[in-house]
């Protein structure tokens, strides 16, 4: 009875242990971390044997908890047992055989790895993408593996020093172990025991280094992706400095020998991607035969560091630009909807973000500028105009009324008022001295022809002289009236009106457009009596 109990129990425990097998097995082909750790099982489980076959019996008399705490142990401090081995056989020392493939794959309940540990492979795994989410996970990689490589440093030196491994190695080899597992695929292969240790153990360090610059060079080429600055420029040059990050980091593995790293091959393969999409060629470092110098590591990250922050630079003031713009226009807004009101403040406001839009480097002549004020042009008030940065806005905008096609010449359909015929009987036959903008053929050769002129003289003002001899023009027998553009004229009224006082010869102001219906109102405003008297 006794016997069929335990014949049973042991059927179910084989059963159980089976269906683990089978399970892990399952798992172990598509968790890395997992193989790793059963094959430091075997690896302990091989040492125990082979310590069993070389003891004598009464040496191996342990109770089943000295058994298990020997196993824990032996399992815990498997890697830093074969890398301590490594590293004596580095200085010389006799290597200890290992395990062949065959009995570790009987052990570690999976399939043998098809790749040397070191050789990481989920980078043919993914499906590959050129995209910023992408680049982020490869910056979070680099950052945690730039970390594990100065960790690798620190801890064999800490083993050379003979430092307590349970206290001071084995909690923070946890700690970098778990943080890599919350990141998609990050694969610490400088933390595997079969890893290959540098000659120099400060290659740790300088690997470190790559993997951080790469991290950098990750970032910021995710900042020119998703940015919508004027982002050409820039990516060509992000890409040319993320191609010498990667080429850095590929030659600083070499001398840890048989070792390849996915983030650096995924960068690569990212750089490839994008510069098919974009049409851009890097120039340099893309090849076996033209590697990066990784003595110029501090050069590339301050070149990088510019770079990002020239980037963010550029979209703070972008940033402020649309803030602006969105001013004016709300406030343009509130001038249409409410024609009647007082919209003193609404154009203060606007005189006001103009100025700032021009004091950070935007043209006068941009386009968005134009677009929202050339409807609101005749209607500003004159101390809106006067200011400097409007006024260059508005020559900006003269200029582009006066190079469009005559048949879209604004009011020009008009039909005219008695007004144009009152000034045309006082001016028949005489000329008009038109100060300030530039000339628009149409509008001159409307205004001829509606006053009966002999000549329209339209005198152009240079933005960059502003000191002009007005007296040739004043002083001619024909000229009967002075026009002073102001909406386009930098020079003020008083400059004008002395030579016309000079001369005598009335002075108009001009604060709209060219229209003879709105020409014709501020002559019969401001000199008809003159004018008559004449």
């Amino acid at each position: 009875m006794d016997h069929s109990e335990n014949s049973s129990k042991d059927s179910r425990l084989s059963e159980a242990i089976g269906a683990i097998v089978r399970h892990l097995s399952i798992l172990a082909q598509t968790d890395q971390r997992l193989t790793d750790l059963i094959e430091q099982l075997g690896k302990a489980f091989l040492r125990m044997a082979a310590t069993a076959r070389s003891s004598p019996p009464d040496e191996m008399e342990l109770r089943p908890e000295d058994v298990a705490c020997a196993t824990a142990e032996l399992i815990t401090s498997a890697p830093i047992a074969d890398t301590a081995t490594q590293r004596r056989a580095n200085r010389g020392d006799v290597l200890e055989p290992k395990p062949s493939p065959v009995d570790l794959a009987s052990l570690t309940f999976a399939q043998p790895p098809s790749a040397a540990p070191a050789n990481e492979q989920y980078g043919t795994r993914l499906a590959f993408v050129a995209s910023p989410e992408n680049l982020a996970l490869i910056e979070a990689r680099c950052r945690i593996k730039a970390e594990a490589c100065r960790w690798q440093l620190k801890r064999q030196r800490l083993l050379e020093d003979g430092a307590d491994f349970r206290t001071e190695i084995q909690p923070l080899d946890a700690e970098i172990i778990d943080r890599a597992r919350n990141v998609q695929d990050c694969y610490l292969w400088m933390c595997n025991p079969n890893a290959p240790i540098p000659e120099q153990l400060s290659r740790y360090d300088d690997v470190a280094d790559c993997f951080d610059v790469c991290s950098d060079a990750a970032v910021l080429l995710r900042t020119v992706s998703e940015g919508a600055t004027d982002s050409t420029g820039y990516l060509e040059r992000a890409l040319d400095l993320a191609a010498e990050a990667q080429s850095m980091l590929r030659v600083m593995l070499m001398s840890f020998g048989d070792v390849t790293d996915g983030d650096q091959n995924y960068l690569f393969q990212w750089l490839r991607q994008k510069c098919r999409e974009a049409q851009i060629l890097i120039q340099r470092h893309m090849r076996l035969d033209d590697p990066a110098e990784p003595s110029k590591i501090d050069e590339l990250r301050e070149r990088i560091q510019a770079l990002d922050t020239e980037v963010n630079q550029r979209r703070e003031r972008d940033k402020a630009r649309r803030s602006h713009f969105n001013k004016i226009r709300y406030h343009l807004k509130q001038i249409t909807q409410k024609p009647a009101a007082d919209h003193d403040r609404d154009w203060q406001t606007i005189s006001r973000t103009v100025e700032s839009l021009i004091e950070e480097a935007v043209p006068p002549s941009s386009v968005e500028l134009r677009d929202l004020l050339l409807p609101f042009v005749d209607s500003m008030p004159d101390g809106v105009v006067e200011r400097p940065g409007m006024q260059r806005v508005l020559v900006e905008i003269d200029r582009y009324l006066a190079s469009r096609p005559t048949s879209i010449e604004p009011g020009t359909k008009e039909q005219p008022t008695p007004s144009v015929e009152v000034v045309a009987e006082l001016l028949t036959g005489k000329s008009i001295l038109m100060i300030g903008g530039e000339v628009r053929p149409h509008a001159k050769r409307s205004l001829e022809s509606a006053f009966r002129l002999r000549e329209l003289v339209w005198m152009k003002t240079r933005e960059h002289n502003p000191r002009i001899d007005f007296d040739p023009e004043v002083s001619r027998s024909d000229v009967a009236v002075v026009l002073l553009a102001i909406r386009w004229s930098r020079h003020s009224y008083a400059e004008v009106k002395t030579s016309c006082d000079k001369f005598g010869k009335p002075l108009v102001r001009l604060p709209a457009g060219y229209h003879p219906n709105q020409v014709a109102e501020q002559i019969l405003a401001q000199c008809s009596d003159r004018l008559r008297e004449a």
